[in-house]
């Protein structure tokens, strides 16, 4: 499986947003062109909801909300395991941005988020909800 980069858009410019964008940017030769295969998020809204979910969490624990949320995906097993041609392992933790839950799939999974996120930072279910759901309203 070959690795997926993640890159963010910056004006007219997309910019590489993880290891793999970067090593992808760093292997084209300055002024040579390439081709890559773009996806963009299904359902934008949802996407929003979740990282509002991981924002509460990270800035709670002090952890970047990129790394939490990959924390979140391994404990949720959301994940696939591959090996380099060195034997090197490859954790690549699934993307919500390119996946197409739709809306009842997405509410069961963010109920196991909020389970899983407060077990991982020792908070009750209902104390995280509550703080979810003041947020959501607030910022959508």
């Amino acid at each position: 499986m070959k690795p997926k980069s993640v890159w963010r858009r910056e004006g007219n410019h997309l910019v590489p947003a993880n290891a793999d964008a970067r090593d992808a940017l760093y292997a084209i030769t300055n002024g040579h062109t390439c081709v890559a295969d773009t996806w963009v998020a299904q359902h934008p809204e949802q996407l929003a909801r979740y990282w509002i979910l991981i924002g509460i969490v990270a800035e709670a624990v002090g952890l970047e909300k990129n790394r939490l949320s990959d924390l979140l995906q391994i404990k949720l097993k959301r994940y696939n395991v591959s090996f380099d041609a060195t034997g090197r392992m490859r954790i690549e933790v699934h993307s919500l941005s390119t996946e197409a839950m739709d809306a009842v799939d997405f509410e069961a999974f963010m109920r196991l988020a909020i389970v899983a996120l407060a077990e991982m930072i020792g908070s009750a279910e209902k104390d995280l909800r509550r703080e979810f759901l003041a947020a959501s309203k607030h910022h959508l």
